[in-house]
């Protein structure tokens, strides 16, 4: 009986003393976990003197909240509307995916990215900047803007924030001239 009890004992110290230690990383991840926010179906509004100039809408919002960078994930996609002085809509941007930097105050949007504006335009791209402090938008990836008659193709995009005053740098593509159309490469 004694014996059985020391074999017992030694098992036990045996499947105690094999018992994994925690890595840094999944420290880390356990850290990170205690410091995420989730919301479902989130709708957030930013406004400027009592006025809302964007909306944003998504299934998913995870917020981290590490002080050092604060950070706000949509991984099930976003929908960003962007509003004119006077309420109405005057763009919509959604992705895939974005990640929005709050310290930097830095949106990025990823994958199947698409801007519609209330004057036909659209813009398509893989991934796009949104700066909320300069107030301006950017891309350096490939760009197609289309518009009424019109295929624009380019490496890199400049905006506004309204996407009224746009630049596309290495520019091809097909324009109107003149009430025809021509091809320029």
């Amino acid at each position: 009986m004694l014996r059985l009890l020391a074999v017992f004992c030694l098992i036990v110290i045996g499947i105690c003393a094999c018992q994994k230690e925690k890595t840094p990383d999944e420290n880390l991840i356990a850290r990170d976990a205690l410091q995420t926010e989730q919301g479902h179906n989130v709708e957030m509004l930013y406004s400027d003197s009592a006025q809302v100039k964007v909306k944003i809408n998504a299934p998913l919002l995870l917020r981290y909240t590490d002080r050092n960078a604060p950070r706000q994930v949509f991984p099930e996609g976003v929908k960003i509307i962007f509003f004119d002085p006077n309420k109405q809509i005057q763009s919509q941007l959604t992705g895939r995916y974005a990640v929005r930097y709050e310290t930097q105050g830095r949106t990025i949007i990823r994958d199947s990215v698409r801007w519609n504006s209330v004057q036909l335009e659209r813009l398509e791209t893989t991934e796009l900047i949104w700066d909320e402090k300069q107030n301006i938008v950017y891309s350096d990836k490939f760009v197609k803007i289309t518009k009424p008659g019109e295929v624009i193709y380019g490496w890199g995009f400049r905006t506004n924030q309204s996407f009224t005053n746009w630049r596309i740098n290495a520019i091809e593509g097909r324009f109107k001239a003149d009430g025809f159309s021509q091809g320029l490469e």
